[in-house]
């Protein structure tokens, strides 16, 4: 089982960098396991994305970080132990079924906006 991981990145529009390099990283799991699936290895990518660190509390301002945690829907950042523990999911011999996917590990933001 391969574990691929993707970095924040930044941008006007909180990542818009990283969606690009998502989708390119999304491709290339996919190529990856189709490849590997003939000798039954899996291959993941977990993609985080605004994560609560002291690092982006250093560069964000609190209104960005107040503003990316109110549009995941829990009202906070995704953090490091959410993302250790998808890690930690994909790697375990009880993951026998995903492979090829690229995981967004951020409580929705990249895909949710709260209305």
């Amino acid at each position: 089982t391969g574990i691929g991981g993707g970095g924040g990145g930044g941008g006007g529009a909180f990542g818009s960098p990283l969606n690009r390099r998502s989708s390119v990283m999304a491709e290339d799991e996919e190529e990856v396991a189709i490849r590997l699936s003939h000798s039954r290895g899996r291959r993941n990518a977990v993609l985080p994305s605004v994560i609560d660190t002291p690092m982006t509390r250093a560069m964000l301002s609190p209104e960005q970080v107040d503003f990316v945690a109110s549009q995941t829907g829990f009202g906070r950042l995704a953090t490091a132990d959410d993302v250790a523990a998808q890690v930690a999911s994909l790697a375990t011999a009880a993951n026998t079924g995903t492979t090829g996917q690229s995981i967004a590990v951020d409580l929705g933001f990249t895909h949710a906006r709260v209305l």
